[in-house]
């Protein structure tokens, strides 16, 4: 091996080597085992992960055939690979910024495109092996309630060709958003999700119409997650399913069991496999624009800043007014002696207070989101309601790690009044500067009504929770932003269980809100309990 493959191999190593001894892969990993468990429901009952209807008004769904579980697989691995992979790979190179790694690798002879290309590659490991894992929860399901005989092809095919692609566009995604001066905070995180809704999820289905037909009976070229070929390969494999009768997901149906017959499963033939594993070229073009956008560590690259006459004029200014005499300059016995008098409730208002001085641009969207959902039309007051949610979660996802973030905690934790518990701390300052932001939107739920005002309020007790846990247990706000987004679109979309702050008004009551405030007990808990251990062993706080 040439020495520039060592140092790449060397990278992707360390890199994936990182991941995977962190708490967040843990914490991550255990959510998706779970998922995928649910994801193939047991036969007989009410919830399929494939269902479609006969023209006589039939519903059935598969056995589960060695086909069928490994399609069920196929559409949580695409989903799961591009929607959730970007949360857990994206952010690496800031790492590396912020950490000083990258003022070392700067002044090394890797090439920029070695670097960012031993990046892409650790992403594709580790999203690959991470979603190789739903492999035995299949296996599980197949020894269980398995039906026919064990079709290899068939049970691993489609999850390999529907991943596959989908792994190396997101991870090449990664790439760009962290080098794209913009996108490599917060913002980007919350920027792949609408890029996701609207661009890698949508485009597939305007390529999949029949421009004769006006059917999506058409393999789409570009597919990332693969939701969309799914259902043309479903379709054309039920010729006799009624018409946009065809559900893939986790579906629950009212009524009884729905009917189970024998299905062949995904028709694969050698077209689709010459357009999946085609499709892995499409990481090709961000990966090629991060190149240019690089800047191999270079501050005065990244804060390029055009000169203006107005900013000129004041730097000459205040030069000027430095070099004065007439001015007279402060000298340090001119300083009044300041009196402190730390407390842990003075750490938890200074600390929501530098919440919101570092919120940066997002502090005013928030508070207008805030206020008009206050005042609009009550029909308007969820799609606010929804906005000040987002906007909330992409401002509070990063402050429990600020300080980890930017290498200040030691000279913080060191602090008289600090609380010892870094999780508790952050709980309750995120927490108090959630109510307190939020308290227009909260006073509008209580005048609604009493269900709808407690709604609000353990909503954003469970959203600072999971912030405050999963912040201190991944080191980052990445984990937190995944899984509140998809708890957020799930809200959208008015399924009811899932409506954790009560924005479409569904009274479902007080069992369901209690068991949101616990799960946010049970998180915080195990980040306590990490948190114990860390310092036990002397690393971290």
């Amino acid at each position: 091996m040439s020495a520039l493959g060592a140092s790449i191999a060397a990278q992707v190593g360390a890199e994936v080597r990182t991941r995977l001894r962190s708490a967040g892969t843990f914490v991550a990993l255990a959510l998706f085992m779970i998922g995928a468990y649910l994801w193939i429901p047991n036969p007989g009952g009410k919830a399929t992960s494939v269902s479609w209807q006969l023209a006589d008004g039939r519903l059935q769904t598969s056995v589960h055939s060695a086909a069928y579980i490994g399609s069920a697989m196929s559409f949580l691995g695409g989903f799961f690979a591009v929607a959730i992979g970007f949360y857990l790979v994206a952010g690496s190179i800031r790492r590396d910024r912020q950490r000083g790694i990258g003022a070392i690798l700067a002044a090394t002879p890797l090439p920029n495109a070695s670097y960012l290309g031993g990046k892409f590659l650790a992403h594709v490991c580790y999203l690959a092996l991470m979603t190789s894992l739903i492999v035995p929860i299949g296996i599980y399901h197949w020894l269980r309630f398995g039906v026919g005989p064990f079709d290899l092809v068939a049970f691993l095919g489609p999850l390999v060709l529907l991943t596959l692609p989908g792994i190396a566009f997101v991870s090449a995604m990664a790439v760009l958003f962290d080098v794209a001066p913009g996108l490599s905070g917060r913002f980007g995180l919350v920027a792949w999700f609408f890029t996701l809704s609207i661009f890698v999820a949508a485009l597939p289905i305007a390529q999949a119409r029949n421009p004769v037909t006006g059917l999506n009976d058409r393999l789409p070229f570009f597919d990332p997650m693969g939701g969309t070929t799914v259902a043309v390969l479903i379709g054309k494999s039920l010729p006799q399913a009624k018409e946009g009768s065809i559900s893939t997901g986790l579906i629950f149906r009212e009524g009884p069991p729905i009917e189970q017959v024998a299905w062949s499963g995904l028709p694969i033939d050698a077209r689709f496999v010459a357009l999946r594993l085609g499709g892995i070229l499409w990481g090709l073009l961000p990966l090629g624009l991060a190149l240019l956008l690089f800047d191999r560590f270079d501050p005065a690259r990244r804060r390029l800043r055009l000169p203006s006459p107005g900013r000129a004029a004041k730097e000459a200014a205040v030069a000027v007014a430095a070099e004065s005499p007439e001015i007279p300059r402060a000298r340090f016995a001119d300083l009044a002696p300041i009196q402190v008098s730390p407390s842990r409730t003075r750490a938890v208002l200074a600390d929501a207070l530098l919440l919101w001085q570092t919120s940066s641009f997002l502090r005013w969207p928030l508070l207008l989101a805030v206020i008009l959902a206050a005042f609009v039309p009550a029909g308007a007051t969820p799609m606010l309601g929804a906005a000040f949610l987002l906007l909330l979660a992409a401002t509070i996802a990063e402050a429990p790690c600020r300080e980890e973030l930017a290498g200040a905690a030691p000279l913080v934790f060191s602090q008289p009044g600090v609380p010892r518990s870094t999780v508790l701390w952050k709980l309750a300052s995120v927490g108090l500067f959630s109510l307190i932001v939020g308290a227009p939107f909260l006073l509008r739920s209580a005048l609604a009504s009493p269900a709808q005002g407690f709604a609000a309020v353990s909503g954003l007790l469970f959203m600072a929770a999971l912030a405050a846990s999963f912040g201190v247990l991944t080191g980052g706000g990445k984990l937190f932003l995944a899984l509140f987004l998809g708890l957020w679109y799930c809200s959208l979309n008015r399924i009811p269980y899932l409506d954790f702050c009560g924005l479409f008004g569904a009274d479902l009551g007080l069992p369901v809100r209690a068991a949101y405030l616990a799960a946010g007990t049970v998180f915080v808990a195990l980040a306590m309990a990490v948190e114990t251990r860390r310092r036990a062993g002397g690393v971290g706080r």
